[in-house]
């Protein structure tokens, strides 16, 4: 992208550019968000409550595959908007030939982990007696998505820093209208079970990440044969900074992995089918805010690069509102209305007995999570490794997992669910420290216009 075709970032009325670059990604993060809500849906419905047990199992598997790719795309992303900012795009093509071919290389090699080894993996990831062979049966179909899943996290990511946030929020509406499609066809027409659960997400990812790559490669910042190599410095900074996305994804997967493994040791099956369906809720949830952050990130990211320290405020207090405003709508639906949603899932009435107040208590704290997530782009798209990188940190592995280990085993089944918000609560109190202390600290008058 040329620099007069970013600079719109740089000058455009601030709450126009932040709602123009914001909307396409939150529908398109909540469009996504439905790859596994709608499969949880039919398969609870048209197979079982054991089914959405075994989609809960095998879904750290792609939370670390979307950790990848998200990971390298928001480094990729933050590099690219400085790059355009300072109307460097060579440097920018650079970037996203690295990106390209650092994920086709770790795509290849989680493949074939998943291939090789697929029950071992399952069993560590706390798949029971009853549940491991529903697990199988769908991970040995989603596990030929993993490049292309990998790669259309980083298509979108650097679609956003170049601006393009409509062709980004498309790619992710083709897939997921697709996997709505085809769902149902293969699930309750083919009658194919949560096998065709697997098949209508495998190739709805498919389509997503081809569509997204051409788009990317159709675009301003066009790559030569050439240049899908590996640059070791770009790569070093890229990983640097995506190193907080992939923590906060992967986080999500290990967080997975240790309350599904708790679970089984302290509970039951329903427990973990409760869980599941009780952090799919939660990611819907906070889609609206993530699509908002998103939106922030380019905006952000261009203005610290060409110093414009006054809008970078701006935008920080208007994404901030935002977040909290609309988190604050969902959040009210959800503590009031929890066993709605339950519902929608299983019609097992043990499951939505026990489920609806284990909702409830999983998402009293919610309400803060926007300032986590602010924070945490907001120093990926300056640059700040190492603030971005404790963020990261701070709620999953600083606080969570001692948390639930610690209530797991001194309470229970319910000190596993009071984790969640002291995790939110606190988490918050560091990331609103450390985003206040960096915002006084930027100049005042800007360094150039």
């Amino acid at each position: 992208m040329s620099e007069q075709k970013s600079s719109f970032l740089g000058t455009e009325k601030l709450s126009s550019l932040l709602f123009k670059l914001s909307l396409p990604a939150i529908v398109a993060m909540v469009v996504n968000s439905l790859y596994n809500v709608v499969d949880r849906i039919f398969v609870g419905q048209g197979v079982g409550a054991l089914a959405i047990g075994a989609l809960s199992i095998t879904f750290p598997i792609q939370l670390f595959i979307g950790a990848v790719g998200i990971g390298m795309g928001a480094g990729c992303a933050s590099l690219v908007s400085r790059s355009l900012g300072a109307n460097d795009t060579d440097t920018a093509r650079k970037t996203i030939g690295t990106g390209i071919s650092v994920l086709t290389i770790l795509s290849a090699l989680i493949m074939a982990i998943l291939l090789i080894f697929p029950n071992q993996v399952l069993i560590f990831l706390g798949a029971t007696e009853e549940l491991l062979p529903y697990s199988r049966e769908y991970l040995d179909i989603i596990v030929w998505g993993v490049p292309f899943i990998c790669l259309g996290m980083l298509g979108n990511n650097v679609l956003r820093s170049e601006g393009r946030a409509k062709a980004a929020m498309v790619s992710l509406l083709i897939g997921a209208v697709g996997n709505i499609i085809l769902d149902p066809i293969f699930i309750f027409v083919f009658d194919m079970g949560i096998q065709g659960a697997a098949l209508a997400t495998l190739l709805s990812r498919i389509v997503s990440g081809v569509w997204v790559m051409v788009v990317l490669q159709k675009g301003s910042v066009r790559l030569k044969f050439h240049e899908y190599k590996i640059n070791i410095n770009i790569l070093k900074e890229t990983a640097l900074i995506g190193l907080a996305s992939f923590i906060q994804q992967a986080g999500m997967s290990i967080i997975t992995i240790v309350v599904n493994n708790l679970l089984r040791a302290f509970g039951t099956n329903v427990d973990i089918i409760i869980y599941g369906i009780a952090q799919t809720f939660l990611m819907f949830l906070v889609m609206p805010a993530i699509g908002i952050a998103q939106g922030f990130q380019p905006v952000a990211g261009f203005n610290y690069g060409a110093q414009k320290y006054h809008r970078l405020r701006e935008v920080c207090k208007l994404g901030l509102t935002w977040m909290f405003s609309i988190t604050l709508v969902f959040w009210l639906v959800a503590m009031i209305f929890p066993s709605s949603f339950m519902k929608m899932f299983v019609s097992d009435v043990s499951v939505i007995t026990q489920g609806t107040p284990v909702l409830r208590t999983m998402v009293t704290a919610f309400i803060l999570v926007p300032l986590n997530i602010l924070g945490s782009i907001y120093f990926q798209a300056i640059g700040k490794q190492g603030e971005a990188f404790i963020l990261s940190l701070s709620r999953q592995f600083i606080i969570l997992i001692p948390a639930l280990f610690l209530l797991g085993y001194t309470i229970g089944i319910e000190g596993i669910w009071l984790a969640f918000p002291i995790a939110d609560l606190l988490s918050s109190i560091l990331t609103g420290t450390l985003f206040y202390k960096n915002i006084k600290s930027l100049p005042y008058e800007d360094s150039c216009e």
